[in-house]
């Protein structure tokens, strides 16, 4: 993986690292709350998924399962490992 896949999301909300992740299948939130229930065996309703992306409020463990059906790693990484990128 080269720098340029690599998203530093210490300032982003939650709609903007969705975008990050779906950006390249031009994902919905539909299809996003689709294969969570496919693949995760996750219900969350329409309504309060979008609540959650707009009150910047979803759990670690759902973004978790987003960046894995997406193909990412959600890494924690010391802030000096950043600067160079």
């Amino acid at each position: 993986m080269d720098n340029s896949d690599k998203f530093l999301i210490t300032d982003m909300d939650n709609r903007a690292i969705l975008k990050v992740l779906t950006a390249r299948d031009y994902s919905t939130q539909s299809s996003i709350i689709e294969q969570l229930k496919v693949k995760c065996g996750v219900t969350i309703p329409q309504p309060t998924f979008s609540n959650k992306i707009r009150r910047n409020g979803l759990k670690v463990s759902e973004l978790q399962m987003i960046c894995d059906l997406y193909g990412y790693d959600l890494a924690i990484c010391p802030k000096q490992h950043y600067k160079d990128t």
